[in-house]
């Protein structure tokens, strides 16, 4: 049962994803937040699109959330023919109907982020450094041909300023779930299904949701860059006699420095011979003192 309603709440999300918004234009902030959801606008939109579902979506519900009802309801019909073609080509053995779905538990809410960031690994954006974001104000200033100003840059735009993967700073869109106002509340590596550009050169990222960075360091594949083992902590044997290590992690951007990354635990047998021998002569060590 639980496989089933998992399966349900991911083709809701591939669903809900495939509307650019589900408000209407007009939505106020208050009702944004109403049906925000921690883990950002892909669970957000999971989040839409079974409550509009239990409200049979109604119009007079979806107005007084400023929901928009058209785009529910063509994220609902996709809903049922994803579903039907998952059942159909044995994708899922149960899968649950829209109406069906379930409040996420905190487990199924972790599964359906992974499958967020792992399918948005071009996606990147980390929190910057603020002297980073006056840095860049400064060169800008420069390049144009002008003295910089310091109270041109708000603290605001300081401090809640993401840099990606292509270069260059962003903003979260304050139609966002992730969106805040203050850097301690926002996540410090988070995925986006798009950015924007205004006429005044500031990007906007849309769509975002916050991801783990142990995450994206077990789940990069090619963007990730990892190391020799770790000495620090030491590799250590397993129940099964194995011996494990920690190794560095770091996501490579297109131009600058990696950004570093929580340690991966890995197998000895990861490792080139040399720095698998290197491994076990370790914990040979350790284990004689």
């Amino acid at each position: 049962a639980r496989r089933g309603a998992l399966a349900g709440l991911a083709v809701a999300l591939v669903a809900a994803a495939s509307e650019a918004e589900l408000f209407v234009e007009g939505a106020t902030e208050a009702q944004r937040r109403a049906l925000a959801h921690p883990s950002g606008d892909a669970h957000a939109g999971v989040l839409c699109l079974g409550a509009a579902a239990a409200a049979k979506f109604e119009e007079a519900w979806c107005d007084d959330r400023g929901l928009d009802g058209a785009a529910l309801k063509r994220a609902a019909r996709l809903h049922a023919s994803l579903r039907a073609a998952c059942l159909r080509s044995g994708v899922f053995e149960t899968c649950d109907a829209l109406e069906d779905l379930a409040p996420c538990s905190a487990a199924d809410d972790a599964r359906l982020a992974k499958c967020v960031c792992a399918g948005s690994l071009d996606r990147v954006a980390r929190l910057a450094d603020p002297s980073k974001v006056v840095l860049s104000r400064r060169r800008a200033a420069a390049s144009a041909g002008e003295a910089f100003d310091p109270k041109s840059l708000s603290g605001k735009d300081r401090d809640t300023a993401y840099e990606t993967l292509s270069g260059g700073l962003c903003y979260v869109s304050q139609k966002s779930s992730v969106f805040s106002r203050s850097r301690g509340d926002l996540p410090d590596f988070l995925v986006y299904a798009a950015s924007r550009e205004n006429d005044k050169g500031r990007r906007t990222l849309d769509r975002c949701s916050a991801v783990d960075p142990r995450w994206l360091a077990q789940l990069g594949g090619r963007f990730v860059e990892l190391g020799p083992p770790s000495s620090r902590p030491p590799p250590v044997v397993d129940d099964r006699g194995r011996v494990r290590c920690f190794r560095t992690a770091a996501l490579t951007p297109i131009s600058g420095p990696p950004w570093p990354l929580p340690l991966v635990a890995a197998a000895a047998a990861a490792f080139s011979p040399s720095d698998a021998a290197d491994a076990c002569a370790r914990v040979a060590l350790a284990a004689h003192e």
